[in-house]
């Protein structure tokens, strides 16, 4: 039974696994693309992308009155405090005109430096998903689905290119194979299939596995038929082991090949003027009290993948050295 089968009386509520935040580059507005299971009262989690724009976010600001003291205070009385709502798009704008001071410019940050602000410091991204713990507080699941995803490269001809890319998540796995490093080999699927047979029996037998093999004319091919499974696939999160190896190069193995990493990372159901994609490499460094420079170890980095997208991606390696 799909989703769209559901009745009111079959679901007993919603869960927010997690929540990006996209705002619009081309018009006024934002959204939130929400990782949402809906919990069936037969006890089945089903999960998918829920689009909520312009999602208005709640701050206080002290009531002219009360205005009588230069610090900021830890907290304040709610009934010395005038409530406002506010798409996050528009936060900067809202405060302003609250405070009085319509047209005032300035960071968020410089903004909450106000001793009459209150809430606008928490992202929007973690208010809707307390909304959904007040609202179905029983729909909670304690552990996350992981896939994972690994590349191998090119280091026969030097090139460094992805040449073979793999997402294995339960009893799926789906492979890429790069057409270039196979030549013209004929028969690829049923010879990586007997391949699989042959050395990793135990393997697919423990976990029932269904092998799915593809062949890309080249490596940005590749790389978006993986994330395309992935999207099909929504688990919560992607691990890899040392993403600073595998991101970049897959990055620059779609813009070779003309893709826009923005629409291939993003849900295909996301809207075109919400998709994005950032990723950002940790710190390689940090400095003392002292003033001394210190490299860190690569599992000390934490890189951050941002995309709208059912799954959140994380190096293995740096949360196996946190743990």
């Amino acid at each position: 039974m799909t989703e769209l089968a559901l009745t009111k009386e079959q679901i007993k509520g919603f869960e927010c696994r997690h929540a990006t935040y996209s705002k619009s580059e081309h018009e006024p507005g934002d959204a939130l693309v929400v990782k949402e299971y809906i919990h069936t009262n037969d006890n089945r989690r089903i999960p998918r992308i829920r689009l909520i724009e312009n999602y208005e976010r709640e701050f206080w600001v002290t009531r002219e009155g009360k205005r009588n003291h230069k610090q900021k205070k830890e907290w304040e009385k709610e009934q010395f405090l005038q409530k406002f709502k506010t798409p996050q798009h528009n936060l900067l704008y809202s405060i302003s005109k609250a405070l009085g001071r319509p047209g005032m410019r300035g960071s968020l940050r410089q903004m909450a430096r106000s001793p009459y602000l209150y809430g606008c410091d928490i992202p929007t991204t973690s208010l809707i998903k307390a909304d959904y713990q007040r609202q179905w507080p029983t729909c909670v699941h304690p552990n996350a689905s992981v896939a994972v995803m690994d590349t191998e490269t090119d280091v026969v001809w030097g090139t460094g290119e992805i040449i073979l890319i793999t997402l294995s998540f339960k009893g799926r796995v789906f492979t890429a194979i790069n057409q270039r490093f196979i030549e013209k080999m004929a028969n690829v699927e049923a010879k990586t299939q007997a391949a699989f047979d042959k050395y990793l029996a135990e393997v697919k037998a423990k976990r029932n596995i269904t092998l799915e093999v593809s062949v890309g004319t080249t490596a940005g091919d590749c790389v978006a038929m993986c994330v395309a499974k992935a999207h099909e696939y929504m688990p919560d999160f992607i691990a890899f082991w040392n993403i600073n190896f595998d991101m970049p190069r897959m990055i620059l193995a779609l813009e070779a090949s003309g893709y826009d990493p923005a629409t291939v990372f993003s849900d295909p159901s996301v809207p075109a003027k919400y998709r994005h994609f950032r990723y950002r490499e940790g710190s390689a460094q940090k400095v003392t009290q002292s003033g001394k420079v210190i490299p860190l170890h690569p599992a000390e980095r934490w890189h951050t993948v941002e995309a709208a997208a059912s799954f959140y991606f994380l190096d293995a390696m740096c949360v196996y050295k946190r743990l």
